[in-house]
């Protein structure tokens, strides 16, 4: 895809916008996650799409995912030479743990919820928002009353 120099975006602006810093972007450049920028004038000018590349970057980083990870799932995303079987055996992989991830997140919230409707000072010692959210079965946050992992808590 090419663009017009009308289109191309210096690394401060890419910075800016992705709110990365220009060393991470450099970094990225060296790792080949996100492809070596057009030169003009000495000066790397990106393409826009660069900008959806370090989204995915963020949000593979966000969800556990390594950079070698992230470089898989960007290589399949771009029909690169480790194609759709790497794409496909790295989203079997990791679904699980992305699921077990949002489990624990839907679990936080759960909590928080009951959190913000309690006047205790630390969630510690806010055995109320515990019972409420369903951590909880006794008034008390012992071992026995604490549920355990893998049990539906809805």
């Amino acid at each position: 895809m090419s663009s017009d120099a009308s289109e191309l975006l210096s690394i401060g602006q890419v910075a800016q916008a992705s709110g990365l810093a220009s060393s991470a972007i450099r970094y990225y450049e060296r790792c080949g996650l996100i492809p070596s920028p057009a030169r003009v004038g000495g000066k790397r000018r990106f393409e826009t799409d660069v900008l959806f590349r370090l989204e995915m970057i963020q949000i593979g980083q966000e969800a556990g995912f390594s950079l070698e990870e992230v470089k898989t799932l960007l290589v399949g995303i771009g029909g690169g030479r480790r194609g759709p079987r790497a794409l496909t055996k790295l989203a079997q992989e990791k679904l699980p743990e992305v699921r077990a991830g949002l489990e624990r997140l839907k679990l936080l919230e759960r909590v928080l919820k009951a959190a913000a409707e309690c006047e205790c000072p630390d969630l510690e010692t806010c055995a109320q928002a515990m019972r409420r959210a369903g951590l909880v079965r006794s008034p008390r946050l012992g071992r026995k009353g604490l549920r355990r992992p893998g049990r539906r808590l809805g």
